[in-house]
């Protein structure tokens, strides 16, 4: 199995949609072909040493040039409060895809549940199938921590 490859990416959008969730779009230098429900590495620079998390990729994979995710922030979190603290135009680099959630077709019927930024593979997976014109029933049961 091949290794993922390594990109570089420009924050295009870094919205904070909670105090603890944030909205992160990344533009790619390059295309990137993924599957929906994979994930990517985030790397970041902590203390002059390379750190990287997985995040799953919230974005629909016909989006070659752009990628999602919605990330929780951790407290402690060594990755996620710098995510947190992203500003638009800064460069991040990102390795990807990896895994295989996915979904498993034919299906009849489709029932996604998730909660919080655990949304973010399902949506990818929703984008897809979406565009795919699919006539089979999806149900998304859907919640935030109040």
């Amino acid at each position: 199995m091949a290794i993922p490859k390594k990109y570089k990416a420009i924050v295009t959008k870094a919205d904070r949609l909670t105090e603890n969730v944030l909205f992160l779009q990344l533009k790619l230098k390059e295309k990137i072909d993924f599957k929906a429900g994979q994930f990517a590495l985030i790397f970041t620079n902590i203390n002059g040493k390379e750190v990287q998390r997985p995040y799953s990729i919230a974005s629909k994979p016909s989006q070659k040039e752009l990628l999602e995710f919605i990330i929780r922030k951790e407290n402690p979190g060594f990755v996620s409060l710098r995510l947190y603290d992203l500003k638009k135009n800064q460069e991040v680099t990102i390795q990807a895809s990896f895994g295989v959630f996915q979904v498993r077709k034919p299906f009849k019927e489709l029932v996604f549940i998730a909660a919080g930024a655990g949304i973010a593979p399902l949506r990818s997976m929703i984008h897809d199938l979406l565009e795919e014109n699919i006539k089979e029933k999806i149900t998304l049961i859907f919640g935030f921590k109040h």
